[in-house]
């Protein structure tokens, strides 16, 4: 599938999603990112082949903030729109009476089609329901594990060769999204253990827990 798209589409959709280089920080201007932080822009300093467009298609050879890919589960969730992300929602005085309130605000909004996404969800959901971790929840997940390995760079300090960092992305509930969830541990091996911090969140953000 990847090969079929080709590289320059494959790339257009990164750009759609905000997470191409130019785009690392997803909106949030006030946080400094490490420069190295984004995806790789495969237009510049390399000689592409079609092996490249391969591995960009399932993961290989990008770099993304887990801002990126929250912001990138956010519009997966509810259809396209890309918010610039905030920390305070609200500001209360000692009554709770709110003094100031923060409108969430629009970046971009992305026409994708609908058949299209209906695709992707049903299949982040599937993916979800497999996991032991997620199961006994009164509503269906949408989420992906990830095993991203790091700098190859590393092999050459045997201090720095380790496992490979644990991601999970998804959302929650399937059927109608409240919260965006994305799990990122450096050098955690298998992308199950990002799945089980997952399950501790979605269970402390709905009440779920014993």
């Amino acid at each position: 599938m990847g090969s079929r798209l080709g590289a320059e589409k494959i790339y257009e959709y990164i750009e759609k999603f905000g997470m191409s280089r130019e785009q690392k920080n997803a909106g949030f201007d006030d946080i400094a990112l490490d420069e190295q932080s984004s995806s790789l822009d495969y237009r510049v300093g390399r000689t592409w082949v079609g092996g490249h467009t391969v591995q960009i298609s399932y993961g290989q050879l990008n770099e993304f903030t887990a801002l990126q890919m929250a912001n990138y589960v956010a519009m997966l969730a509810n259809g396209g729109i890309h918010y610039k992300p905030y920390l305070v929602e609200r500001i209360s005085d000692y009554t709770g009476e709110t003094i100031q309130l923060f409108d969430p605000v629009i970046l971009d909004q992305q026409n994708f089609k609908p058949e299209n996404l209906k695709v992707i969800r049903e299949g982040m959901q599937q993916s979800a329901s497999r996991s032991q971790y997620l199961k006994n929840l009164p509503f269906a997940v949408a989420g992906k594990t990830g095993s991203a390995e790091h700098d190859r760079s590393s092999r050459k300090n045997p201090e720095r060769w380790r496992d490979t960092h644990s991601w999970w992305v998804g959302y929650a509930p399937y059927d109608n999204p409240e919260i965006a969830i994305v799990v990122f541990m450096e050098y955690a091996g298998a992308g199950s253990r990002g799945t089980e911090v997952a399950r501790d969140i979605i269970d402390y953000y709905f009440g779920l827990e014993k």
